[in-house]
This record gives C-alpha cells, structure tokens and sequence, in this order.
C-alpha cells in the first residue's frame, strides 16, 4: 500500500541537463504549483515506502487529517485558511477546487474536466484513479473561470490576425490558397514563383486564423453541454462555427533544412530536417522541439507519430500536445530507453518537470501517443497504454508539436497526426438552434468563419 506525503520534488541530473520530479521511490504524484513557475514547489506523493520527506498524511486516502496534519498542509502551501476536510481524499478535493487559482498565478490550477463517452467527468489520478465524478457548474465554478480566461486569450490572437490581414489588404482565404499553392509547388520539385506582395503573406501562415475562436467555441459548448452564450459570458457575441480538425504530416516533400510541408513548423529550439521523407533531429546536446503552427479547435487533444529513437542510451524521441504559442511549454511522451522507461514530461519555457514514469522495455522503432483530456493525460506506445497522470498547468493552448534529444541525426519522426478528441456527444443544448450555423456572415467569408486552415 503507498505512503502518501505533501513534498517537494528534487532536481535530477540528466545528459541532456536538469529535470524535477519525485523521489525515484514514488509510484505517481500530483504538483501543487502554480503554473507561472518553471519549477514545481510541492506535490501530493503516493510513495512505495515511508521516508523523511515532506510531511506524511497516512497510507490511504481515507487516513484521518487530525488537526497537526491541517496545520502543516495549510503552513507548507501558504493557505489563508485552514483545511475543512477530514480526510485525505477530501484534502485533496479541497485543495483542488477551494483552494485553485484560475490563472495559476498565486497557487495551482484546478482539476480541468475530461470527457469520457457522453459524460464529462472530474477525475484525478494518483497512481489509481482516486477522484471521478460528473462535472457540475455550481459544484465545480472554477472550470469555467479557467477556460474562458484561455478564450479570451486565444481570442485576442484571433483579433490580431485579423487586424494583420487588414493592414496587408489581405483576406485569409488569399493567404489559403496561397499556401496551398506553394505547398503543390514544392512537393511537385518546382520553386513557387511568388510577387512581392505574395511574399509578404507567408508570415501569415504561423498566425492563429481569424476566427478560430468559433471553432473553440464550439468545442466548449459541446464539452460542457451549456449554451455558448453562458460560456463566452460577454468575450464575444459571435456564435460558434464547427469544431472538429485532424493535421496530418508525413514530410513528403523531398529533403529540406526546413520542415514545412503538409503542415506549418517553426522548431522553436534546435534544428530539425526533412531527410528521406521523414523529420531528423539534427542539433545535439540538448531538448529540442518544434511547434505545428496550425491550430486544433480545442486543448483536449492528442499527439502521435511513428518514432525511431535507435535505441541511443542517451536519446529519445516525443510528442507534444498543448505548444504555447510563443513558449516552449508544453506536455510531453515519450519511451526512454535510457532508463527503460514511458514518461510524461510537463516542459515549462524549456524546464522540464516529470510527472509520471513506468518501468517498461521496448524497440527503437515505435508509435508513440500523447493524450490530453481536462487535466488528464495519457501516454500510448503502440496502442498500450503506459503512464496516466493528472495535471492542470497548461491549458488552452490549441497546438501540437514534437520533442526530443539525441546525439545527432540519431531520432526521425514521421506519420505525424494530431486531433480533437470525439467529443462524444452533439445534441443541441436546451435554448439553442442550429449551434453550428453561422448565418450571419456573408458567405464570401465562411473559409474565415471556420477558421480554415
């Protein structure tokens, strides 16, 4: 049976530099962070002996919170007020829904929801799954503070594209069909022959399009099963556009140092090439990554490629889900065969934090999938589920990407595929029609209402 403790987490040193996570004895844990920090402060742990970190709460969840125990959480994680619950699970609840931070500025965010078949459901995962029940507005208000706070965000994004295309004259149609164009162009083997004012759109490729946020929008209405209007509380009037998107790479463009080809890249740190119809790691010496510039509609999302780490003690090859868009922040997976394990990785501005390991050996060649649903995140090789961990730092972000460490040239990534996840239920929410109609935009702009891409 594990021990449980509230502790911090250690610096790890690694070939490829420094990484915080647990003691090597903890079999899962939880961060208690907030999330502007590139390094977590403390974490509920579910160890596999007793030892002298931290403060210990008992062997299972239903170990009595006496009073010393309350002081001690409420005194280590800086609490304005003492711990009502009686019981560990109830801490926990507590801490995550009472206690969180919307923004994640003075304390961690709360539990994000995940979506299972028709039901949307509040779950966290401590080793097991310790806490699963229905997602409920009243019960529950700071889900949505969370998101509406990452809409906003997004939706600014969205503003600024728009005011770009305006002032370049430019309609986001013009710059579609421009890249489709340079995209037959160069897989053809020709050189796109490009005007100047041609020239000047391409910056625009890496934009959030116009009006995604109507997608997202949907997205959320759908989750949450509550009228867009209640959702947007004011950020915008405008109803939602359909949601649903699938990207789909495989760098079949002949070889190139740039990675541009189905899809839009910027590789945020290192260098990355199209070799043979596939994406090499060629930097060395440390994590390298590279983002999707094209969007997904909502941050419940998944990552998979086909990998070939080769099996280099000292590499490995991930992929991302929820790539900000100006950061190196994001979550990782990926199977290790240094230590022979799958791990999570939660990367914070280049930081790297492990959230959750499992003992495994595997082969060089592999498919590799990474899940994020709420606060939920799930790692897959070769459609076997590995590692299941909980948490709620990075939200609304709308990118995929991939990530990895090598000596050089030793890691390829191909097949590359990123999506919304089956939102499982589409059922018109009491008080709204037609949901998914925009009808009133001018039809001229519809490839802009729904934000293709």
């Amino acid at each position: 049976m594990p021990e449980l403790y509230l502790a911090q987490p250690v610096a790890y040193n690694s070939s490829y530099g420094v990484y915080w996570g647990p003691p090597n004895y903890t079999e899962a844990w939880v961060e208690l962070t907030p999330s502007r920090l590139n390094m977590p402060g403390w974490g509920l742990m579910a160890l596999s002996q007793q030892a002298t970190v931290g403060y210990y709460l008992g062997d299972n969840l239903k170990a009595v919170m006496d009073s010393t125990r309350k002081a001690e959480v409420k005194a280590a994680l800086g609490l304005g007020e003492g711990i009502v619950a009686d019981d560990v699970l109830g801490m926990v609840i507590e801490l995550f829904t009472r206690y969180a931070d919307p923004t994640g500025q003075t304390r961690w965010k709360p539990i994000m929801p995940s979506v299972r078949g028709r039901r949307t459901r509040m779950e966290l995962h401590l080793g097991s799954q310790v806490w699963d029940e229905e997602f409920d507005q009243v019960k529950h208000p700071q889900v949505l503070n969370v998101w509406r706070e990452d809409y906003r965000q997004l939706r600014d994004e969205c503003l600024a594209t728009q005011a770009e295309l305006a002032r370049v004259g430019a309609t986001w149609e013009q710059v579609v069909a421009l890249r489709q164009y340079v995209w037959a162009e160069v897989k053809a083997g020709r050189k796109p022959v490009l005007s100047l004012w041609e020239r000047s759109l391409l910056p625009l490729l890496y934009l959030m399009p116009p009006y995604h946020y109507r997608k997202v929008l949907d997205a959320a209405r759908i989750k949450f099963k509550t009228p867009w209007e209640l959702l947007s509380d004011g950020i915008t009037s405008d109803p939602p556009g359909p949601m649903d998107t699938t990207l789909n790479e495989d760098w079949g463009c002949g070889d190139s140092d740039n990675l541009d080809c189905d899809l839009n890249w910027t590789e945020t740190d290192g260098d990355f090439d199209i070799e043979s119809n596939k994406c090499a790691q060629v930097s060395s010496g440390g994590l390298d990554d590279a983002r999707v510039e094209d969007v997904l509609s909502s941050d419940d999302h998944y990552a998979q490629a086909d990998l070939n780490d080769y099996s280099a003690i000292d590499a490995f090859a991930a992929v991302a889900t929820r790539f900000k868009s100006d950061t190196r922040t994001y979550y990782m997976g990926h199977w290790y065969v240094g230590s022979n394990q799958d791990r999570i990785i939660k990367v914070t501005t280049g930081s790297e934090s492990s959230l959750g390991t499992a003992g495994a050996s595997g082969i060089a060649a592999h498919t590799s999938k990474l899940e994020s649903n709420g606060s939920t995140h799930t790692y897959y090789r070769d459609t076997v589920q590995k590692v299941q961990v909980t948490n709620g730092d990075i939200t609304g972000n709308v990118r995929s990407g991939i990530s990895g460490y090598n000596a050089s040239k030793v890691n390829t990534w191909d097949a590359y595929v990123a999506a919304d996840l089956a939102a499982g239920w589409t059922g018109i929410v009491e008080g709204v029609t037609n949901p998914g109609k925009v009808d009133d935009v001018a039809a001229a702009n519809i490839g802009e209402v729904i934000g293709v891409a």
